[in-house]
């Protein structure tokens, strides 16, 4: 049996992460209108899929060190005008990239846990996503059936578009830190993972180097 697991994550998980996210794009301030469609967005996204979460994913482990996934934030209902249809565009691609960073976190727990050497610290090593570099996106129809998508509503077109459309298929590749800081400090932007030291040489919860979050 392949060791798979479902992940779904809920607004106040990812209500800051998400905030941040959509606030970067140049242009955009926190109006009533960008709040306004925030939670147009959050109210529909909750009824699509019924048990209150905002993102949904399934995990399928590749290997000791990998797994490749399909993330789903939904289809984003479209808004009064060109430009609220456009924030609510901009609002669910916040909420999915909020989410991909908890799932490159949970993910890490997820291998860490079938590992042999249970001492063993994985670290972040690289994310593989079809459409983008050399890999086709074609490729995402075989990473939707390893993952099992069609569990979550996940269909994928002949060409390798996928629905609903803010949907993200990825193999997330770790390797093994094997110089990790016995000093090691606390993390500000892993205040969520207490009980977790981060390693200044880059782990999993740091996706590299300590002081490169995000980058």
């Amino acid at each position: 049996m392949q060791n798979r697991k479902r992940f779904r994550y809920f607004e106040e998980e990812l209500e800051e992460a998400a905030s941040a996210a959509f606030f970067a794009v140049p242009g955009m301030v926190a109006d009533r209108v960008s709040q306004k469609t925030q939670q147009e967005y959050l109210t529909k996204r909750r009824d699509q899929v019924g048990d209150g979460s905002i993102v949904s994913a399934t995990v399928s482990q590749l290997g000791e060190y990998s797994f490749c996934f399909v993330l789903t934030a939904g289809t984003p209902p479209k808004g009064a005008g060109d430009y609220e249809t456009l924030l609510m565009d901009l609002w669910a691609n916040a909420y999915l990239e909020a989410a991909k960073r908890r799932l490159l976190q949970d993910g890490a727990l997820f291998l860490q846990k079938s590992l042999a050497e249970k001492e063993l610290v994985l670290r972040f090593d690289k994310l593989v996503t079809p459409g983008i570099s050399d890999v086709p996106l074609s490729a995402n129809a075989w990473i939707a059936d390893v993952s099992g998508a069609e569990a979550m509503g996940v269909s994928v077109f002949e060409s390798g578009t996928m629905m609903p459309l803010k949907t993200l298929a990825s193999v997330a590749v770790y390797s093994p830190n094997l110089n990790p800081s016995p000093k090691a400090n606390f993390c500000k932007k892993c205040k969520s993972l207490q009980g977790f030291t981060i390693n200044p040489e880059g782990c999993m919860f740091c996706f590299g180097k300590a002081d490169s979050f995000g980058a």
